[in-house]
């Protein structure tokens, strides 16, 4: 017990012990550091608590997978509610306890944030052209595709307008690249 309070205590992730209805049982101190609060508050809420509710659905699945299978763990990833300029995600690893269905389940929160923000960097990266911030061809050709399909199916509409600048080449050759690029 003394080593268990120890991990707990010093952990940088989150350790929960929740209830199989969800009801928060345990906390770790580090739930202040990165939820806010102290671990005292969370004692007796539902887990929900710590999730953006656009993202219940997804821990609420891990949750039920977690009790029907205890020995395997089940990741989900969700938005913490608290509204903050960037989006604060957390990765939760969930277990059940005790090795048979319905007896609860330990649930390590970690703060996946920085991981976010470099893949969305990335998926922004490989989707628009760099210098004018427009979609690339691939993301322009894939956005085509869905919006088609979604008027075949639907009963929206759409168009698609395309800008075609004459003689741009001249511009380049007049003033220069850089000049042509603050045009674009």
């Amino acid at each position: 017990e003394a080593r268990f309070r120890l991990l707990s205590d010093r952990s940088a992730d989150v350790i929960l012990e929740v209830a199989p209805d969800g009801t928060i049982l345990h906390a770790s101190p580090s739930v202040a550091q990165v939820a806010g609060q102290p671990p005292a508050y969370y004692l007796g809420q539902h887990g929900f608590t710590l999730v953006h509710p656009e993202d219940q659905h997804v821990l609420w699945r891990a949750h039920r997978q977690a009790l029907a299978n205890p020995d395997i763990a089940h990741i989900a990833q969700f938005r913490s509610p608290r509204e903050t300029a960037e989006p604060t995600w957390f990765e939760a690893a969930l277990r059940g306890l005790g090795g048979t269905a319905g007896q609860g389940l330990i649930v390590i929160l970690r703060d996946i944030s920085a991981r976010k923000a470099t893949e969305l960097a990335l998926e922004i990266a490989a989707s628009t052209d760099p210098l004018t911030g427009l979609v690339n061809r691939r993301s322009f050709l894939q956005r085509l595709r869905n919006q088609i399909e979604h008027c075949r199916v639907g009963s929206s509409q759409g168009s698609v307008a395309l800008v075609d600048l004459d003689h741009f080449k001249s511009v380049n050759d007049s003033f220069g690249h850089d000049a042509g690029d603050e045009v674009l």
